[in-house]
């Protein structure tokens, strides 16, 4: 007879006793696992977190290394409602006195005295030239002289778009430099024709060819004639260039917005002005500031977190995550070591972070920035403070500026020599566009950019181009970062751990199946001769019970 239920015969819990031995038989390895487990998560953790570290940092780089946060130019106004300007990275330092006494307008005309948007106002042809107008000293009469590069516009009218609705838009949709509208001056709707452009050179000449074949009698598409000749149109505006001047210089610009006056330097015109307006450009101190700043914060952070990963404490005896850890130690090191470099072709006698004011602390490692410094290392040279971070080139002279350059360029100082066609970098031939010269591919100049201004030929002067901190710890951190760098390496060997611990828990499930088994079956191997035992003291019992009382003898 098979028992098929444990503890019948015995009358003990043996799923439960099953249960506990086999708990027990593995118990000593599954806490092995665990704990080992435990650490290798812990220690992947503790790499994702340094990437993310690394990452964020590298962002504080990517500023600190951009040219531009150190280039950049801050422009004022004393009458910002007047006169406003901005400056590019080129801008001269300095401050000039501007006086506006009249602001470009756009040449105006209206034409007709029309009942409706859809009187009929004749047929024929409009031809819209852009040049210059020059009145005689009476005004009545006038000269005209087409704009250079410009070409006459022919405007067919007909059936079609003869009314005022469709002559407006006819001439819209020409791409005349003339723009129409229809305005209603309470008694009549008129024609305004408005050049597109302000300045002199932009002012309307309209020639009619009328259907009527009468130029001069005022009706009809001859309504809109101005001309030398004929000019039913009637002026509203004339155009004319703005007049300023700056520094007592006067000077003629055909637009408001004038951008060929200073180097690099946009000016708006806003209004006539009753006096002097001051403008100032100056270097953008806050912009490189900030830079550095967030360079020196984003370091500090990283260490910081580093610090924490690392650390050892004296009175519990015990380490961090990756106390110790060969990895963090060679970032470390890697680290340390470019802030310390020198970067030599920096200028202004800043080539260190030292001489910027930027120290590390003995206790910690972090940095710490001596604001008066870093202050007074700027105001004396800006560029020279971001060549000590950035790909950055800096000039001797204001005929030549650094450009650009790419990751080909090599550090140095190099002679430019310019003829007003073809010119050379440090004695190499370089392409030149206008007045911009490009080192060729494969010299140490390979993509080194600068300009000439000024007109000036000869030998123009000399270019240090340097390759700062940010790049160098770019590449440190991209190699760490990389698929197949050391961090990758450090994480994937204990991916591969954690996957080991998941196979020895299988191995160890499937011990642990057997040893059940076992228990099992040794447990059932008694619940069986203990039935067999019950079964023959049963037998026993109810056999002799067929016995009679032994009789009872009396003495």
């Amino acid at each position: 007879m098979s028992i098929t239920s444990t503890g019948i015969a015995s009358g003990l819990d043996i799923e439960s006793l099953v249960t506990q031995l086999v708990s027990a038989e593995g118990a000593v390895e599954s806490n092995r696992l665990t704990r080992s487990e435990a650490k290798f998560q812990a220690k992947l953790s503790a790499y994702g977190t340094l990437k993310g570290a690394l990452s964020t940092f590298q962002t504080a780089i990517a500023t600190a290394g951009d040219p531009e946060s150190f280039q950049g130019k801050t422009a004022t106004s004393s009458a910002p409602d007047s006169l406003t300007m901005t400056a590019g990275n080129d801008a001269l330092v300095g401050e000039y006195d501007v006086n506006v006494s009249q602001l470009a307008t756009k040449h105006s005309l209206y034409g007709g005295a029309y009942a409706s948007e859809s009187t009929v106002v004749g047929t024929g042809t409009l031809n819209f030239t852009l040049g210059t107008t020059t009145y005689n000293s009476s005004g009545d009469t006038y000269s005209f002289s087409q704009k250079a590069d410009s070409t006459p516009v022919s405007i067919s009218i007909d059936s079609s778009n003869n009314t005022l609705l469709g002559v407006r838009d006819a001439i819209n949709a020409a791409d005349a430099g003339v723009s129409a509208s229809i305005v209603n001056d309470g008694s009549y709707y008129r024609l305004i024709m408005t050049a597109q452009d302000t300045g002199t050179e932009n002012s309307l000449q309209v020639n009619v060819t009328d259907s009527d074949g009468n130029l001069t009698d005022g009706s009809g598409l001859s309504e809109l004639n101005f001309n030398a000749t004929t000019r039913q149109s009637t002026q509203l505006n004339a155009a004319q260039n703005a007049a300023f001047t700056i520094n007592g210089l006067a000077v003629s610009s055909a637009s408001n917005t004038v951008t060929t006056a200073l180097s690099d330097v946009t000016l708006t015109l806003g209004a006539v002005t009753s006096s002097s307006v001051k403008l100032t450009v100056d270097n953008d101190l806050n912009t490189a500031s900030n830079a550095v700043n967030n360079f020196v914060a984003g370091y500090n952070n990283l260490t910081e977190m580093i610090n924490n990963l690392t650390a050892y404490s004296a009175v519990s005896q015990s380490g961090s995550l990756l106390t110790g850890d060969a990895t963090t130690r060679t970032l470390q090191s890697g680290l340390r070591n470019i802030l310390n470099q020198v970067v030599t072709e920096a200028t202004g006698g800043h080539q260190t972070l030292a001489a910027l004011g930027i120290t590390t602390k003995v206790a910690d490692g972090t940095l710490e920035v001596d604001s008066s410094k870093l202050n007074t290392a700027l105001t004396s040279d800006q560029i020279g403070v971001g060549q000590v971070f950035s790909r950055l080139g800096s000039s001797n002279t204001n005929t030549l500026n650094f450009v650009s350059s790419t990751s080909s360029t090599e550090a140095g100082t190099y002679a430019v020599v310019f003829d007003g066609s073809s010119g050379t970098i440090n004695g190499i031939a370089a392409s030149v566009d206008g007045n911009v010269l490009t080192g060729p591919v494969g010299s140490s100049v390979e993509g080194l950019k600068v300009e000439v201004v000024g007109g000036a030929t000869g030998n123009i002067g000399t270019i240090s181009f340097a390759d700062g901190l940010s790049s160098r710890l770019d590449s440190l951190i991209d190699g760490l970062l990389a698929d197949d760098g050391l961090l990758d390496a450090r994480s994937d060997g204990l991916e591969v751990s954690i996957d080991d611990i998941k196979e020895q828990r299988l191995d160890l499930d499937a011990r642990l199946l057997k040893i059940e088994a076992r228990y099992r079956s040794q447990f059932l191997g008694m619940e069986t001769l203990l039935s067999s035992l019950q079964s023959t003291s049963n037998f026993l019992s109810v056999a002799m019970q067929q016995f009679p009382e032994p009789l009872s003898f009396k003495k």
